[in-house]
């Protein structure tokens, strides 16, 4: 057992840091699956490209989805490397606890990497979702109404397209002239990459001062290990 009041207090802080580790991970995976499954969202602008025969623009969402994937994965691993973490400092194993480290650095550098690609891509992300709505109205506008129903908008731009009778500004949801679904899609899009970023973020600072107290753990741990030797 370690000895010293701020190493006792130092492992029961990373138990602590490492089961919010697993309840972020929790949280993420529960999100992302959420939003894979939300057919409200993915489902319609999917049925909508399919409708509109927009083949070569399937894989701008494809790569959203694929990116859920991604933090599902990303979440669960973070689940159990978050219980590893709990053990290697309940067992006071240096093992444990060194291996923990590796893992948990090369996460933090690829979470910082993935928020800045995520900050620097995302006017490219938008400017490809605009395009896919663009293309998507002007092609078959009586096809948007599912889209226009769920964001409550109207067009493209917030500015119906009226066919030869009109049916086209009549699948407009009452009151929604003037809002368009790029700008409420993009919204939404924004709102949850908000959430994710932020998230993300917390996990980087909970995961820096696993780090830290990791090492300071490990060293407390050899020589516990030293001193029960010679003594």
């Amino acid at each position: 057992m370690v000895y010293g009041c701020g190493n006792n207090v130092v492992k029961l802080v990373l138990v602590i840091v490492n089961f919010l580790l697993c309840a972020l991970g929790a949280v993420i995976f529960g999100v992302s699956l959420w939003a894979h499954l939300d057919k409200d969202f993915v489902g319609q602008l999917n049925e909508l490209i399919d409708k509109a025969h927009l083949e070569g623009d399937v894989t701008k969402f494809e790569k959203y989805q694929t990116s859920l994937w991604v933090l599902m994965v990303v979440g669960g691993f973070l689940f159990f490397v978050g219980f590893f973490g709990c053990c290697g400092a309940a067992c006071e194993s240096v093992f444990i606890l060194s291996l923990f480290f590796i893992v948990v650095l090369v996460l933090v550098v690829i979470e910082i990497f993935a928020i800045v690609f995520a900050l620097v891509s995302k006017e490219q992300f938008k400017h490809d979702v605009t395009e896919v709505i663009k293309q998507a109205y002007h092609s078959s506008p009586e096809q948007f109404k599912p889209l226009q129903d769920a964001f409550q908008c109207c067009g493209a731009d917030g500015t119906p397209k009226a066919g030869p009778e009109g049916e086209a500004a009549a699948t407009c949801p009452p009151g929604t002239e003037g809002k368009g679904c790029i700008d409420a899609v993009w919204d939404t899009v924004l709102k949850a990459e908000i959430v994710v970023i932020l998230i993300a973020i917390i996990i980087v600072l909970v995961q820096l001062v696993a780090l830290t107290f990791s090492c300071v753990l490990c060293r407390a741990f050899r020589e516990t290990r030293g001193y029960t030797h010679y003594n």
